[in-house]
């Protein structure tokens, strides 16, 4: 009897660990993208925003005033059924609604942090100059201070009111850098010698906690691997980085004229599931 009840309370455990593991899966950027070739083609902000629509982000309070206007935008557009029920909105919807204060860019651009400010939807000299040095596989940040247009009847402390919300997209190369065999082999390598190499009954959810970045080079090298959120575990966190850091080379990234250029990666390894 307790020879039978080992036997069912290990398959159990077995059961849920590999159910754990397998509830990984990596399958590449979550975040809006932009070819970097692209910004420097732009003349207006909207032109680098793609997704605008149900990427834009405010405080929760905010966001749903700003839901309530947009709604009524839609019902007097006869865009939709009103209310909307789940859409993704066009950019000139939001431009019904806001008016904007101010709008900043911050980039990498060598290695560092820019930022440049503009006042208005049209980029400015030093808007685009940051846009054309940016790193390619890194992420641009756009804060845009806006107020609510006068026919939304806000009460006047509402209306003059300035808000702030956010919008971030990645900037890709023309050609992105690939792992051998794709986001299925890549997930199996991190399977492998993370998931199933990690110790303690806590792992898993420790794993999860953590977010690793890493460049490939222009040779497919993956260098300057570091962990942007820890694990909070010291072991799991060096398993992390020595699995990126065993990886096969992969195949570089190429830019619009075929010239082969550094990538940067961030991967993270919390995923919904079990």
């Amino acid at each position: 009897m307790k020879h039978s009840l080992f036997i069912i309370l290990f398959s159990v455990a077995s059961c849920c660990s590999f159910s754990q593991s397998a509830a990984f899966e990596y399958t590449g950027r979550r975040s809006p993208a932009i070819i970097k070739e692209k910004l420097a083609k732009a003349t207006f902000i909207s032109e680098i925003m793609p997704e605008f629509g149900n990427r834009f982000m405010l405080p929760y309070k905010e966001q749903d005033q700003l839901n309530k206007l947009l709604q009524i935008v839609d019902a007097q557009q006869k865009k939709y059924t009103y209310p909307p029920a789940g859409i993704i909105r066009n950019r000139e919807s939001y431009e019904e609604v806001m008016e904007y204060v101010s709008i900043g860019i911050t980039g990498i651009c060598g290695g560092k942090v820019l930022t440049s400010q503009g006042t208005g939807d049209k980029l400015s000299a030093k808007q685009k100059n940051l846009l054309n040095l940016v790193d390619p596989g890194t992420t641009i940040s756009v804060r845009i201070r806006f107020r609510y247009k006068s026919w939304a009847n806000l009460p006047p402390d509402e209306g003059s009111r300035i808000r702030e919300g956010e919008y971030t997209v990645a900037v890709i190369p023309q050609t992105e850098a690939a792992y051998p065999g794709g986001f299925k082999q890549l997930t199996d390598h991190l399977l492998k010698n993370v998931f199933n190499k990690a110790p303690g009954p806590d792992a898993y959810r420790n794993i999860q906690q953590a977010v690793v970045a890493f460049t490939v080079n222009e040779e497919g090298k993956v260098i300057n691997a570091k962990l942007t959120r820890s694990s909070a575990d010291p072991r799991i966190d060096k398993l992390i980085l020595d699995a990126v850091r065993s990886m096969p080379e992969w195949t570089p990234a190429k830019d619009a004229e075929g010239k082969k250029v550094k990538e940067q990666f961030s991967i993270p390894l919390g995923n919904d599931g079990c």
